[in-house]
């Protein structure tokens, strides 16, 4: 599966501008941004409508939902879209060490690891 088209879902501009540019390390370059949980699904509900629909979607887990701030706000996420039967790939990018069933998988992004081979790793799972 090539990996064209994705979404991050991140209301911190410095840690979407690092994924963004480890996404462009790994050869994609079409990155769509949310900031909150609302207009994220109302991004990936778009593109499955234009047939353009994401092929991954990156998603923080602390961000807000119907205007507040949730510490679950990644999960409300995942949990909608499976709900709707939408199948798109999730990687799940937060400071909190997660391991959560639904998803590809879980990047803990902390100064400690390195987002670009983390990231590389996650694509690699989508890939196959």
């Amino acid at each position: 599966m090539a990996i064209q088209k994705v979404l991050n879902i991140e209301d911190d501009y410095f840690k979407h501008n690092n994924i963004q540019r480890a996404l462009k390390l790994n050869g994609i370059n079409h990155i769509d941004h949310a900031i909150n949980a609302e207009e994220g699904i109302q991004k990936v509900l778009e593109s499955i409508k234009s047939e353009q629909a994401y092929d991954i979607i990156v998603v923080d887990m602390h961000f807000k939902v119907d205007g507040e701030y949730s510490s679950e706000a990644g999960m409300h996420v995942i949990q909608r879209l499976k709900s709707k039967g939408i199948e798109i790939p999730i990687i799940v990018c937060s400071s909190m060490n997660l391991m959560i069933p639904e998803v590809v998988g879980c990047i803990y992004y902390h100064e400690t690891r390195d987002l670009n081979l983390d990231l590389k790793e996650m694509l690699r799972e989508v890939k196959n």
